[in-house]
């Protein structure tokens, strides 16, 4: 092939140009099948969308809550006065049960109500949840080895430093409810859309509406779901201060401030 053939070829490669050929076929058995056809289709399509809503599908994005812990208001509140009262938890007449001859072992004989726990003991919070501890006990050791140097054959013994027996102390952390949680939920998307949910409604267990919040509202203190530990339990119905409902003994002699009738224990 010359040179001049191949540039010929191209120049009428370029300038060509292709149209489609219409056939009319009267056929009418084909008509109606062709048509038939088209309409099963369009039928099962419309069948398919509107009888499982596919229309409505989207992606359901995950979503991520971060947990903000703010104990301002439990620093300022560190007082014994509303926990050690007739029905706080820190009343070691509702706290400690000293034993009876159907239930002989004791629960928390040794209750102190502390004040001096910080929130850093009590609180943790992770990316699975967050967790709020109320009570800790305490136990006091002493290790003895027949070689102090190797620290071989070691016996450890709930004993102090002066080698005397001790038992273990139950510490209720004072002022715990008034820890702030600030709940923060982020939406994220398989795509990497990032984006904090616009309007976040809490309802109680009871399903009732509590609480509306706007994230980019006026109002700061509303634009994430923000509660004491009090509050958000009692939208569970709870109550940190709730008489632990398993009975452990009839004979429980503590009494209630009101009634004068036995209570049991408040375990928290």
């Amino acid at each position: 092939m010359s040179f001049r053939k191949g540039l010929v070829e191209i120049w009428e490669d370029m300038m060509s140009y292709r149209t489609l050929k219409v056939v009319k076929i009267s056929d009418k058995r084909l008509a109606y099948v062709h048509k038939s056809l088209m309409a099963s289709i369009l039928v099962y399509a419309t069948i398919t969308m509107v009888g499982a809503h596919t229309y409505m599908l989207k992606e359901k994005p995950r979503l991520y809550v971060t947990t903000t812990v703010d104990d301002t208001n439990r620093l300022s509140n560190w007082t014994l006065d509303s926990t050690s009262g007739p029905k706080g938890y820190c009343n070691s007449a509702h706290t400690s049960f000293p034993g009876d001859e159907f239930v002989p072992e004791p629960a928390y004989p040794q209750t102190r109500c502390a004040s001096y726990i910080s929130t850093a003991q009590m609180v943790s919070v992770t990316d699975q949840g967050a967790f709020i501890g109320t009570h800790m006990r305490q136990q006091a050791w002493r290790r003895t080895c027949t070689d102090e140097t190797t620290k071989q054959d070691c016996v450890v013994e709930n004993k102090d430093e002066n080698g005397v027996a001790v038992a273990a102390e139950d510490h209720f952390a004072a002022d715990i409810e008034n820890i702030v949680l600030k709940l923060q939920p982020i939406y994220v998307t398989s795509w990497g859309v990032s984006e904090p949910a616009h309007r976040i409604t809490v309802v109680n267990a009871a399903g009732e509406e509590v609480k509306e919040f706007e994230r980019y509202g006026t109002d700061s203190t509303s634009q994430w779901p923000t509660f004491t530990l009090k509050e958000l339990l009692k939208l569970a119905e709870m109550d940190i201060d709730a008489q632990n409902p398993i009975i452990v003994s009839k004979n429980y002699k503590g009494l209630d401030a009101e009634t004068g009738l036995p209570r049991l224990p408040l375990y928290r």
